[in-house]
């Protein structure tokens, strides 16, 4: 039914009405007329509306051939940086940005598993987007623990951050990479090795009296240990917790969450800076650093990875 239809349905069985003193029709005269004249306007309100979320809905959504389309899209402006590094060009670094846009699009899109997340990585990092790389190398991981090819990149992309942004010592942040690199099976695998040799020495200490013997049972044993603190670690080490990376070079604690709030300390956060989210309100984030500092910073100068890759509200 069309809008004049519509019309014509309000605006039948309208009568005037006996004349009153007060003038004008009666109530439910004008109540009729009040419907008759309003309604079309409102139905023509209401399927606008509609129209227009459907459009939003229609803008914002691709369908899965165009997210293919966008992935060869993002492949190719990838390869060509890649060619453009090999040449030597100046124009490999925006051809890698284009690459990341096309990623982060589909991300956008709800797409989430690791080799997005490691391409995206890999774009970012020759994009110059340290910090956005390190984020989305942490997010792969979250999906694909047990993947070295997300972990190597990732510990090559926190070798060239400033070391006063890296958080860790570097001894501790070696065996945090070593845990990422080394599957959970290798590393027992590899304790259980050391284990036999260590009683193995043990036993052949008894008979045998030799300076290089010793000094197997010694480095079997330490081997053991690292193996089983490292699995441990795996266990009880920051997997379950929400954290973030700082993604800019100029940002800053403050004592709130706002503009307003005076500055907690006067020097600024290096890129790729790693925190703990402790709370997140609007547009600003409560942080802790490793180095226990805490305070508040603007959410859009850091990417957030969170502890359930798949309830990540930027994707």
């Amino acid at each position: 039914m069309n809008c004049c239809n519509h019309t014509r349905v309000c605006t039948e069985g309208l009568t005037a009405g006996p004349y009153r003193a007060g003038g004008g029709a009666p109530r439910n005269a004008r109540w009729r007329l009040f419907a008759a004249l309003t309604t079309p306007g409102l139905l023509t309100l209401f399927v606008v509306a509609v129209l227009a979320v459907g459009a939003r809905a229609a803008v914002l959504e691709l369908s899965t051939s165009q997210q293919t389309q966008v992935l060869q899209e993002a492949q190719t402006a990838f390869d060509r940086g890649v060619q453009a590094v090999v040449d030597r060009s100046p124009d490999a670094k925006a051809l890698f940005g284009q690459a990341a846009d096309k990623y982060r699009l589909l991300v956008g899109q709800g797409v989430r598993n690791s080799k997005l997340y490691f391409n995206l990585g890999n774009a970012c990092l020759h994009s110059g987007q340290l910090g956005s790389a390190i984020a989305n190398y942490q997010r792969a991981l979250r999906l694909d623990p047990g993947d070295r090819h997300v972990a190597a990149n990732l510990a090559f992309a926190r070798s060239k951050l400033d070391p006063a942004a890296a958080g860790n010592p570097a001894w501790w942040q070696a065996i945090l990479d070593w845990n990422r690199i080394v599957t959970v099976g290798g590393r027992l695998w590899i304790g259980v090795g050391a284990w036999c040799v260590l009683w193995l020495g043990l036993a052949a200490a008894f008979y045998v009296n030799r300076s290089w013997l010793r000094y197997t049972v010694v480095s079997a044993a330490v081997v053991v240990v690292l193996c089983a603190s490292s699995v441990g670690l795996d266990w009880v080490g920051p997997g379950g917790e929400d954290r973030g990376v700082v993604v800019t070079g100029d940002a800053y604690i403050r004592n709130g969450g706002g503009d307003g709030f005076a500055l907690k300390y006067e020097r600024g956060l290096a890129e790729g800076t790693p925190f703990r989210l402790i709370e997140q309100r609007g547009g600003w984030l409560r942080v802790r650093l490793d180095d226990g500092r805490t305070g508040w910073i603007a959410a859009d100068q850091a990417e957030l990875v969170f502890a359930n890759p798949w309830h990540d509200p930027s994707a």
